[in-house]
């Protein structure tokens, strides 16, 4: 059964009220002050809640001010805030506009200025910049789209991502950037980096077609990476060239495969070996 978003029933109760008020007016439009309302699925239990602190209802338009609204899903509540909002009755979604800022209860939060949330599918979707931040990880992309349900997001362009780590008590940095999308999957902990991917991490650099990045939700620790597709390390003057790459963080071991081949770059001429 699909989704069904309850705005729905509040939208046609105050339209019928606002025509019954109005019945020789073509132009309705009401007022609301501080609202709190809850919708529930086929199941019985609470699918979403909204907050607001003035509704304006303008035929099938509903707009409102101070927006706070949740979406409940199985392990995680998103908690959406944003300055306004409309909500159209024919479609059921939700636009949020200004300060948009969604949270989960296991630590990620999305902000950007703009955003739709397709209530049936219960999908957030941004078109503008986007700023994502788990943990140590913060992330950038122009556009993104988040499954509530199925708790996995979308970066779609332009991605560029930091993560902080310590290392020998000190603070160090890896920025992975590609022209996208990132696809960041929490139920199989697993993030995929798409088309041009670039690696930087302290005095190496890393080039791939995708990067496959896996990790440990509770923790947020990456435990490997495997760089797919083209892949070049450049460390120093030193260059290993193959078709993929996997690196095991905790025994820091990194296997090349796929003709792998190492060329030493020197002032007057290079070496190169492999299979």
């Amino acid at each position: 059964m699909k989704r069904v978003f309850s705005f729905f029933v509040l939208c046609v109760a105050f339209a019928a009220l606002a025509t019954y008020a109005n019945a020789n007016d073509n132009s309705v439009s009401q007022t609301i002050e501080s609202f709190d309302l809850s919708g529930f699925n086929p199941n019985g239990s609470k699918d979403w809640d909204v907050k607001g602190k003035t509704a304006y209802i303008e035929d099938t338009t509903m707009r409102f001010d101070g927006i706070e609204a949740h979406g409940y899903t199985e392990g995680d509540v998103i908690k959406v805030t944003s300055d306004k909002g409309e909500y159209d009755q024919r479609t059921g979604n939700l636009l949020l506009k200004d300060n948009v800022v969604a949270k989960s209860t296991t630590g990620a939060k999305i902000i950007t200025d703009k955003a739709l949330w397709e209530t049936e599918t219960n999908t957030i979707k941004a078109d503008g910049p986007v700023l994502a931040i788990k943990g140590s990880s913060v992330a950038k992309s122009k556009g993104a789209e988040v499954k509530i349900n199925d708790n996995k997001i979308d970066m779609k362009e332009n991605v560029a991502v930091e993560i902080e780590r310590d290392e020998n008590g000190e603070k160090v940095k890896t920025s992975i950037t590609c022209e996208g999308p990132l696809n960041v999957n929490y139920k199989d902990k697993i993030a995929v980096f798409n088309d041009n991917v670039v690696v930087h991490d302290k005095d190496t650099v890393i080039y791939s077609d995708k990067l496959f990045v896996y990790f440990n939700n509770d923790e947020n620790k990456i435990t490997s990476i495997v760089a797919k597709g083209s892949v070049r390390i450049v460390k120093g003057d030193n260059e290993t060239r193959g078709q993929e790459a996997r690196y095991d963080v905790s025994t820091q071991e990194l296997t090349m495969m796929g003709r792998p081949t190492v060329i030493f770059y020197g002032e007057d001429d290079n070496a190169s070996f492999g299979d």
